[in-house]
């Protein structure tokens, strides 16, 4: 019996009903299961196993657990201190999003709007609207804010969050005060 849900393929071609894989097939990776967009539950499929003198066992049921993808979450979003004419690192601690089914690599953030008296950089390059940066990129410390000359007060950059299936955040701001150091 073939899942109700999904797709059973093997080398990347369904498989139908009383159609066979065998074991080095599974141990080379060439036996898949391919859920749909948006499902999830239990699926499962019956197998037997049939060895090479032709004995064979009775049905056996294989259950698959579909965990439905969902969007990024955002769990940290502390806003940032600079210092006028300051360039200082956003990293994890301030800024962090998260992904049951993603790496920090496969969690993009794009910019929907920037600092206006300030620059958002990556690996010292510029960013602007519609540029992106990775979780990753946060966590080693290559994201930063130069404040410009001058500037006083409270900025904003807003983004969003996307995870590799394209499950995205709606649009997010990050704080960013300029302005003498905090004291701590």
């Amino acid at each position: 019996r073939v899942p109700l849900i999904g797709t059973l393929k093997k080398s990347g071609v369904p498989l139908r009903a009383n159609e066979s894989f065998t074991q080095a097939e599974i141990e080379a990776g060439r036996v898949t299961y391919a859920a749909p967009a948006g499902a999830g539950g239990i699926q499962s499929f019956s197998f037997t196993v049939r060895d090479a003198s032709g004995a064979t066992t009775s049905p056996v049921e294989f259950r698959i657990e579909i965990v439905p993808e969902t969007p990024p979450s955002i769990v940290t979003n502390a806003g940032l201190w600079v210092d006028a004419n300051d360039e200082v690192v956003i990293d994890n601690r301030v800024r962090e999003a998260r992904d049951t089914q993603d790496s920090a690599e496969q969690i993009l953030y794009t910019i929907i709007s920037q600092p206006k008296r300030g620059l958002l950089k990556r690996s010292g390059s510029a960013l602007g609207p519609k540029n992106t940066f990775t979780q990753a990129d946060l966590n080693a410390g290559r994201v930063s804010y130069a404040a410009q000359d001058g500037a006083r007060g409270t900025q904003s950059l807003s983004f969003s969050v996307t995870d590799s299936s394209g499950e995205a955040t709606g649009p997010a701001t990050f704080e960013i005060r300029i302005g003498p150091a905090q004291l701590v």
